[in-house]
């Protein structure tokens, strides 16, 4: 991430992304570059030629997340009756009754694992 940081004050991040550019090639007009070991390097230059990708990744990853978020659970909804659902999930959503998956999400103890199977059921019952 130093690297990184330095790569960007100094104009050369620019050059490294191009695809035709590696770490040496973007660095090699600039005078005191460090000296860096090979995995380090490698690194930087993954970092730098996908950070693109990897923030588009990252943003479809929370809109896919936050969508559900909004989703109404049911009041009569019987949490037994949603396969694979712990029996400690079924009685903490049973005694909040959370009125939408985003409120469920927030109860201590109500795993990851929990919210996907909920929304699953939701998404087969609708």
């Amino acid at each position: 991430d130093a690297e990184l940081a330095r790569l960007g004050r100094t104009g050369q991040l620019a050059l490294l992304r191009q695809p035709a550019h590696d770490w040496r090639s973007a660095t090699a007009g600039a005078g005191a570059a460090p000296t860096l070991p090979d995995d380090v390097v490698d690194e930087v230059e993954t970092q730098a030629k996908y950070a693109g990708y990897i923030a588009q990744a990252q943003k479809a990853l929370s809109r896919h997340h936050e969508a559900h978020d909004t989703w109404a659970v049911p009041a009569d909804l019987d949490f037994a009756a949603v396969k694979g659902l712990s029996k400690e999930a079924q009685e903490k959503l049973g005694k909040h009754r959370p009125p939408t998956v985003g409120h469920a999400k927030q109860l201590p103890g109500i795993t990851p694992a929990a919210i996907t199977l909920l929304v699953i059921h939701l998404r087969r019952s609708a």
